[in-house]
């Protein structure tokens, strides 16, 4: 009991793993020491983040909403999807960037919420078009048209045919070229 009021009294910061603590209550919950459900006050704050979020039209920003909804920990997203804890959480400070459709398509998939969330264009397009693929639109497009249309340089157009060019395009590349595919009424 000591120890319980100096951590009350005290102006030290504990961290605390919230799985362990969760753990924790199940297993007080389940020898019945617990009398009755454990309550406690929802973060008006969170609440708030989530009506925040639930307006925005950017990919992360409604992942990280419909996490927040369903009470999961970033942790826990990140192992469901086989990354890093800092890795996902470094996805919805957008700090980084998701470069790879199979990863917000798991993410959708690890948060069970495919009938609700479905895939941004630009991942749509990443997924059925390579950059060989795209190379070819370009072509026929133009290359100055496309340039034009998409703001990307007719210079970086050009080292995509380059035969030691990068293998993929970036995700916001493909974000560029969402108008353009709408425009000219290719599918994907």
């Amino acid at each position: 009991m000591a120890e319980t009021n100096n951590l009350r009294n005290s102006n030290k910061v504990i961290e605390l793993d919230c799985d362990v603590v969760s753990s924790i209550f199940k297993k007080l919950k389940n020898k019945g020491i617990l009398g009755q459900a454990v309550r406690y006050k929802v973060n008006n704050k969170k609440v708030k983040e989530i009506e925040e979020l639930s307006n925005s039209k950017d990919f992360i920003d409604l992942i990280k909403m419909h996490r927040l909804r369903k009470n999961i920990s970033m942790r826990e997203i990140a192992k469901k999807i086989g990354k890093d804890d800092e890795v996902y959480r470094q996805y919805e400070l957008k700090h980084n960037e998701i470069q790879d459709y199979k990863i917000a398509e798991n993410i959708i998939k690890a948060l069970n919420i495919e009938s609700e969330l479905e895939l941004p264009d630009y991942f749509k397009i990443m997924k059925k078009y390579s950059k060989e693929n795209i190379i070819e639109i370009i072509n026929k497009i133009g290359k100055k048209k496309f340039s034009k249309e998409t703001n990307i340089a007719i210079s970086t157009i050009n080292y995509w045919n380059q035969k030691n060019s990068s293998k993929t395009l970036s995700t916001y590349t493909y974000k560029k070229m969402v108008d353009v595919f709408k425009k000219y009424k290719i599918k994907y």
